[in-house]
C-alpha cells in the first residue's frame, strides 16, 4: 500500500514537473518569436503632410545611406513608414520621383531601438498674384456659408464683387501670407512623441 501511495505521488510530482517545464517551453517559444517581430518593426518612424496651399500633394522617395528605401505617387495615401537604423548618423534624402525639390539632412540616431521621428512636410504658397484669387474664392465661400440665411443668390454677385475690392495684395502682406517656393522640410525628433 505504501508502494502504491509513492508510485502516486511520484508519478504526481512527474506530471507536474513534465507541465511546468512544457509551460516554461511554451512561453519561451512565444516570448522569442515577439523578440523576432519586435526586432524587425523599426525605430525611425517617417510620417508626411502636404502644408502646400494650393494642395500640391507631391510624390515622394526617400533614401536613407544611399539606398532607396520608399517611394510614393503622392504623399497624402501614404501611412506612417518604419525603418529600422542603428546608432550613428544617417544621411536622408527626400526628393519627389523626378528628383525635383531635393533635399539632403543628417540624422543622428543616439537612442536604438528606441523610437526616433521624422516628419517630411511639403511646403508652398505661390505667389501674392496666384493666390489672390483662390484666397478670395475662399474668403466669399466661407462668408456665404455663414450668413446663408441672410442673403439670397440675387446678392452674390454683390458681395463677390465687394470681397473683390476689398481683398488684395496689401491685404494678403497684412494677413501675413508669405510666397514659399516648393519645397520639402523634414524635422527629427530623437525621442517619442506623446500627445496629451
Amino acid at each position: 500500500m505504501r508502494n502504491k501511495r509513492k508510485n502516486r505521488i511520484y508519478s504526481s510530482l512527474l506530471i507536474s514537473t513534465a507541465s511546468m517545464l512544457l509551460l516554461t517551453f511554451v512561453v519561451l517559444f512565444f516570448n522569442f518569436q515577439f523578440w523576432l517581430v519586435s526586432d524587425n518593426i523599426g525605430n525611425l518612424y517617417v510620417s508626411f503632410s502636404d502644408f502646400s496651399k494650393t494642395k500640391e500633394n507631391p510624390s515622394c522617395r526617400i533614401i536613407l545611406d544611399d539606398s532607396i528605401v520608399y517611394e510614393i505617387d503622392k504623399i497624402s495615401t501614404s501611412k506612417t513608414k518604419r525603418f529600422k537604423l542603428q546608432n550613428g548618423k544617417h544621411k536622408v534624402e527626400i526628393s519627389d520621383l523626378n528628383e525635383n525639390y531635393y533635399l539632403k539632412e543628417s540624422i543622428f540616431i543616439k537612442n536604438y531601438p528606441e523610437e526616433n521621428n521624422l516628419y517630411v512636410s511639403f511646403e508652398y504658397n505661390p505667389s501674392y498674384e496666384d493666390y489672390l484669387p483662390k484666397f478670395r474664392k475662399q474668403y466669399f465661400d466661407r462668408f456665404i456659408e455663414k450668413h446663408k440665411n441672410e442673403y439670397d443668390k440675387e446678392q452674390h454677385s454683390s458681395i463677390k464683387e465687394q470681397i473683390n475690392q476689398q481683398i488684395d495684395v496689401e491685404y494678403l502682406k497684412r494677413a501675413s501670407y508669405k510666397p514659399i517656393e516648393r519645397s520639402f522640410e523634414i524635422t527629427f525628433y530623437d525621442e517619442p512623441i506623446y500627445l496629451n
